[in-house]
């Protein structure tokens, strides 16, 4: 089986009947000319939708002599309900909890870090039950790809604030004038001046900049992860749907 694509994936699986005693000139095997394949209506499997089968005769050459025999093929396609309610939906709400950390202050080193480290923890531990539950293969498959993502956003959320953090206690020299922050960014912490009219002494630190850190990726972590599922699910799913029209063996496959 191909898992590149899995759980978007579709399968090919084919049975054969031949003979092994008797050569073609004593025995051959032919489909009948109407209903060749004889399968319920309502058939199910588990996990899978038969979408098409095909069927073929073929001669096997030996130095022994020529032996006939017949192949059906069976088209299967993965369903992806268990997919999306078992793996996909935890990790979106666990990525997006990652972000609950930007709206945290970044001194509040206690909160944001066991956020951050629990959720990744939690993000692993899925990983883990979801690559036990499939043979080991030596290529990336669609679900490697959404679980490297969220763990790289997760992760990414954890060391922003410990960039955040480590700004915020940062002292600004006196020699040295703190970089310029951009007003849609400065929020109320910029004001020169506060609600009774005092005017602001200067900061010591760069917490100012840190918070505009903070209001920048609340903007960046999200947009960053509804780029990726616009592309992800469009390229998945129409792979899926318009599966490779011909197999190993060089067959139609059925659209039904």
């Amino acid at each position: 089986m191909d898992f590149e694509f899995y759980p978007f994936d579709a399968q090919s699986c084919n049975a054969n009947i031949s003979s092994y005693a008797y050569t073609d000139d004593v025995i051959q095997y032919e489909w009948v000319e109407r209903n060749p394949i004889d399968a319920e209506r309502d058939l199910e499997i588990a996990q899978f939708d038969l979408i098409g089968k095909d069927c073929t005769s073929y001669t096997q050459y030996f130095t022994t002599g020529n032996f006939s025999g017949l192949s059906v093929f069976f088209f299967l396609r993965r369903q992806n309900g268990y997919h999306v309610l078992q793996t996909y939906v935890p990790t979106i709400l666990i990525v997006v909890i990652s972000w609950v950390s930007f709206w945290l202050d970044p001194n509040a080193v206690p909160g944001r870090v066991s956020l951050g480290v629990t959720t990744l923890l939690t993000l692993t531990t899925l990983a883990s039950g979801i690559r036990s539950q499939l043979p080991p293969v030596s290529y990336v498959k669609a679900i490697d790809v959404w679980i490297g993502v969220c763990m790289i956003m997760v992760f990414g959320a954890l060391l922003e604030f410990t960039f955040v953090n480590w700004l915020a206690n940062k002292k600004i020299m006196k020699n040295r004038m703190p970089f310029h922050i951009p007003r849609c960014l400065s929020g109320t912490d910029a004001h020169e001046e506060d609600a009774y009219g005092q005017p602001i002494p200067p900061p010591i630190t760069y917490l100012f900049h840190a918070r505009c850190i903070d209001r920048l990726c609340r903007a960046l972590f999200p947009g960053f992860f509804l780029v990726f599922n616009i592309v992800y699910w469009p390229y998945y799913l129409h792979k899926q749907t318009h599966a490779h029209n011909f197999d190993d063996s060089g067959l139609s496959i059925p659209t039904c």
